[in-house]
């Protein structure tokens, strides 16, 4: 198995303050670094298991006009980056370099994958080729309600989803699964080799392709809604969502 789980889910924003506002009083998240760049800025969130990284900035501009607030990248933890690398471009993906010197490989439509070593102990990794600022006083690895990524619900193009499927099954290496206790509604459930997280695709219209919910997992007694934090006209609330443990 080549690549084992998500390292982190990096947000595109207008509006950087209040996307981490409500990640940090409604969800729990947690702040624990930032990083300051030319043509952006990005704050590093934590809990549990979960890296969100929360950016905006000029270097976004371009992506939100076309896109709008969404998941830009799903940045995977890889056992060889070569080997993922080789494989995407063996199945035609497009490959590129990231400003921060990794290699990114295209999604889709909307995001992309950074590809990233996988941790030796499994730990979380400040995500590579940054220079982050550490927030004083921010435990390094935040607890709360949030455990780890359940799955991120992905839709692609009719025409494209087969082809996506086979790309991340033959290039990434993640396997099809059909995990407990979640009705998948017939979509395509990827998972990498730990486990951890899962890619659930689905078909899309071309007017709407991209990650339309990041599904959390926590305790069973920490489920009370499945949306929280709901606010008028506010997308990040109805981006997020806690399912419970099983």
């Amino acid at each position: 198995m080549t690549v084992e789980d998500i390292a982190y889910v990096e947000l595109y924003t207008k509006d950087k303050v209040r996307a981490v506002r409500h990640l940090v009083s409604a969800l729990g998240f947690t702040r624990v670094a930032d990083c300051v760049e030319v043509d952006r800025s990005s704050v590093l969130l934590r809990q549990g298991a979960v890296q969100l990284v929360v950016t905006s900035g000029r270097g976004t501009w371009r992506f939100l006009s076309d896109h709008g607030e969404g998941v830009a990248d799903i940045a995977l933890n890889c056992r060889s980056v070569e080997a993922v690398q080789r494989a995407a471009l063996v199945a035609g993906a497009s490959v590129r370099r990231s400003a921060h010197g990794n290699p990114v490989v295209a999604g889709p439509a909307v995001f992309s994958h950074t590809l990233l070593p996988a941790s030796p102990d499994g730990g979380l990794a400040l995500p590579a080729g940054r220079r982050w600022a550490a927030t004083p006083g921010a435990p390094a690895h935040p607890t709360g309600q949030v455990h780890g990524f359940d799955h991120l619900a992905i839709r692609c193009p009719a025409d494209r989803l087969a082809s996506y499927a086979a790309f991340c099954e033959g290039a990434l290496g993640l396997v099809p699964s059909s995990p407990a206790e979640r009705e998948t509604g017939g979509s395509t459930v990827l998972s990498g080799g730990s486990g951890r997280a899962s890619l659930v695709l689905s078909a899309a219209a071309w007017s709407e392709p991209g990650v339309h919910r990041i599904v959390f997992r926590s305790a069973p007694s920490d489920l009370s809604t499945p949306l929280e934090g709901k606010e008028y006209g506010d997308p990040w609330s109805y981006l997020f969502e806690r399912h419970a443990l099983v």
